[in-house]
């Protein structure tokens, strides 16, 4: 298996840009427009911190707080911004100092890069496609029960996505 991390990258790289090629194609197609560029350039640095303070552990790895983000940059901004919003922050993270790349070759962080920004931004849009699809509200100004449900079979179906993007 030499090939096989040339084979991770080239994967990596086409996930990044399927998806930002997509969101992109959306973006323009629906016009999208940032209301809030202060708040959404925020939840952006936001989304690069959370993944900075997550933590190892034996059994899964590396967690991070990403699902803080998100969920609500979807709740608050909606599925494209979201989606945005994710996709930059994962790009960002694995190139700072005291990213979780830290150490590692600039190919691996590269390809981490790569692969997190594209896969989340496919998450952000099928989570936020389904939530939109079964009467959630963006923004989220009142918590009821039928929200609660929504979100937490969305976060497990995003959990099964992740697993399944990662694999």
């Amino acid at each position: 298996m030499k090939n096989a991390p040339q084979l991770s990258l080239l994967y990596s790289l086409s996930l990044a840009m399927a998806a930002f090629g997509l969101l992109i194609y959306l973006s323009v197609h629906t016009s999208l427009q940032i209301d809030n560029v202060p708040a959404f350039i925020g939840f952006t640095l936001f989304g690069v911190v959370m993944v900075v303070f997550g933590f190892p552990t034996p059994q899964l790895g590396y967690v991070s707080l990403d699902r803080v983000v998100q969920f609500s940059s979807l709740l608050i901004f909606g599925t494209l911004p979201a989606a945005w919003i994710c996709g930059i922050s994962s790009l960002i993270w694995p190139f700072l100092p005291w990213g979780i790349g830290r150490g590692q070759n600039t190919r691996f962080m590269i390809m981490r890069a790569a692969h997190n920004a594209g896969m989340f931004i496919f998450l952000m849009l099928i989570i936020g496609g389904l939530y939109r699809y079964f009467g959630g509200s963006v923004p989220l100004l009142h918590l009821t029960p039928r929200n609660v449900v929504l979100i937490v079979l969305l976060a497990l179906f995003m959990q099964l996505l992740n697993d399944i993007f990662g694999s």
